[in-house]
């Protein structure tokens, strides 16, 4: 099917508008995204859909076309509900980069230009009249149902897990959790890690991304792809692209879950909110009798839109909220262990992240009620940070995490650790860039050696009475005490500060 095809289709209503000089490509799949750079997302070829929440200025305009232009994309309708018609500037861009643009009518929805867009392209790649009807079908009603479906068609055993191994939907049994993998899903994840086309899991399964949004699912089927019949491989192929739609769908609209979490987001974040407006938005949730919940913070770096869908799938909720740069999720039913099942998920979580992507993740107490919440939010934001020091494409921190000083001084802000070192040592480097003493070092080792004026002039290697006279020195620079504990302390964190 051709884009200049659309034309022919009078139920459709659609109107072209820009970008007309390349009207002759054939359209491979159909993608709908609100998403302000959809390019990962795409892999040529494809017709997209856009209501175009992303615009907010003229210069959007340039980058969500330009990454469709980058991403394959042949061609855009858009439908501006509310806004009359399609910005100018959006036009021009389409014509720049030769994007076929088209307007839709308000009465026409994206649902039904897909599904007769994609049973055009079904049809026309030979799959049987009855065959196509059923998978068009199937996609009205579910993942369940397309999994259901392929498994009918193809007599054999179908799964959809999501890349780190969640079930979605699957018409064999499996133990598979987050926590606990089944054998055969265990070895399909690590057939698949980094690939992007079908690969054949040792267990014989066959096992076909669904690239359609991050995190990626799986779509498993047993036995081995490359000794079908043409049309079974094409029918499995033909379930992927449907599944993506669906993912893009899932991945570009909020649901119910994450709309809740939003608000309760929200009120936490507001003093003035009181315990019964956060009590109704946990009824209205069903989260209520769900307590405790575990309060959970990402970041994405660098900051990207994916950041609530890496969560959510991390996490295995739903309850998950754009925050800032990064997400928050409320975990419920969590306990003690959380930090460490995550962690381990995360492994299977990193092979989606791109070349010098990190997401850090926090994990803050768990709250037993609804007065918890907040000081869960706020140690969520504090091992946050600690998460943002580790290594790793994907971080885990949570404050159990703190057993010294030095993670707990990791937590607070880098201008206020800059300030408490410079008021209390600042001098002292001073004087010893003046006089090229050695103040810093010996108060360093006279801590260390527990005030130990031998062992500190031993390790110095400098008389007793040196030790001493730079200690004194370093008294009278700093106003403090060294013979005081306190003071030894306070002395003692400015130098471990992390500058």
């Amino acid at each position: 099917m051709e884009i200049r095809d659309l034309l022919g289709l009078p139920d459709l209503g659609l109107r072209p508008v820009a970008g007309l000089d390349r009207m002759d490509r054939s359209i491979r799949w159909v993608y709908t995204t609100d998403l302000p750079d959809p390019r990962r997302y795409l892999s040529g070829g494809e017709l997209v859909l856009t209501s175009g929440t992303w615009y907010t200025e003229p210069a959007d305009s340039e980058r969500f076309v330009a990454a469709l232009a980058d991403g394959g994309a042949l061609g855009l309708i858009a439908g501006f509900l509310g806004r009359g018609e399609t910005p100018t500037d959006l036009r021009l861009a389409c014509d720049r980069h030769s994007i076929p643009l088209f307007e839709v009518p308000e009465e026409v929805s994206f649902g039904e230009i897909s599904e007769t867009v994609i049973g055009r392209i079904i049809e026309e790649r030979g799959m049987s009249p009855g065959r196509s009807r059923r998978l068009l079908t199937a996609v009205a009603t579910s993942s369940t149902g397309l999994v259901e479906t392929l498994a009918a068609e193809l007599s054999a055993a179908c799964g959809l897990f999501t890349i780190t191994g969640r079930p979605v939907a699957r018409t064999w049994s499996a133990t598979s959790s987050a926590g606990s993998l089944d054998a055969r899903v265990e070895e399909c994840l690590n057939a698949a890690r980094g690939q992007h086309r079908p690969v054949v899991a040792p267990e014989g399964i066959s096992v076909f991304p669904v690239i359609g949004s991050r995190p990626r699912r799986l779509l498993m089927i047993e036995g081995d792809y490359r000794d079908w019949p043409i049309d079974e491989r094409n029918i499995a192929d033909e379930v992927c692209r449907l599944l993506a739609v669906e993912l893009a769908r899932e991945h570009d609209h909020r649901t119910p879950a994450a709309a809740y979490a939003g608000q309760l987001l929200k009120l936490l974040l507001d003093e003035r909110a009181g315990g019964e407006e956060i009590a109704a938005v946990l009824r209205a949730a069903r989260l209520e009798k769900e307590l405790p919940i575990t309060v959970v913070a990402a970041r994405l770096d660098p900051e990207g839109p994916d950041a609530a869908a890496l969560l959510a799938e991390l996490a295995g909720v739903p309850f998950v909220a754009a925050h800032g740069e990064g997400a928050i999720a409320f975990v419920p039913g969590a306990g003690e262990d959380l930090p460490g099942m995550l962690r381990e998920i995360a492994g299977r979580l990193a092979a989606e992240l791109d070349a010098g992507e990190r997401l850090m993740v926090g994990v803050g107490g768990t709250a037993e009620g609804i007065t918890g919440l907040r000081s869960g939010l706020e140690g969520a934001g504090h091992a946050l940070v600690l998460a943002g020091r580790q290594a790793g494409p994907v971080s885990v921190a949570s404050g159990a995490d703190v057993e010294s000083f030095v993670p707990l001084l990791l937590a607070v802000p880098d201008s206020v650790r800059r300030a408490f070192r410079s008021r209390l040592l600042q001098s002292v480097f001073d004087y010893d860039t003046a006089h090229r003493s050695e103040l810093i070092e010996t108060l360093r080792l006279f801590l260390e050696t527990s005030g130990s004026w031998q062992s500190c002039a031993e390790g110095m290697h400098v008389h007793v009475n040196t030790v001493r006279y730079r200690i004194q020195r370093v008294e009278k620079l700093t106003g403090r005490d060294l013979s005081t504990l306190k003071d030894r302390i306070d002395l003692y964190l400015a130098l471990n500060a992390p500058s």
